[in-house]
């Protein structure tokens, strides 16, 4: 009798650390999807933004080409290819404005 309750204590550690596993396993990969998939809807999320230039400011880029951040001055919303093209932009945006051509 006590060997089967050692026994017993021993199956059901062993189950439980199993699904533990699991669990923290597919936990783990649900973040990643999760990771993805919310990436992807910011990415579209920023193309349909209607933008009042439709080029990068700083580097000339077309934003079709590939848009990956976005900041607003005096009330217009600019895109920008790169995280360091909008922050170029950010310290002197009028250096950069006055050489704009509206589209």
């Amino acid at each position: 009798m006590h060997c089967m309750r050692k026994l017993t204590y021993i199956i059901s550690i062993c189950l439980l650390a199993a699904c533990h596993g699991r669990s923290t396993e597919e936990t783990t990969m649900s973040k990643a999807n999760t990771g993805i998939s919310r990436a992807e809807k910011v990415a579209e999320n920023l193309k349909n933004l209607k933008f009042d230039y439709s080029k990068d400011p700083a580097c000339g880029m077309p934003l079709k080409a590939g848009l990956e951040d976005s900041t607003s001055y005096k009330g217009k919303l600019y895109g920008f290819c790169s995280k360091e093209c909008k922050d170029e932009f950010i310290k002197s945006p009028e250096s950069f404005l006055a050489h704009l051509v509206t589209p």
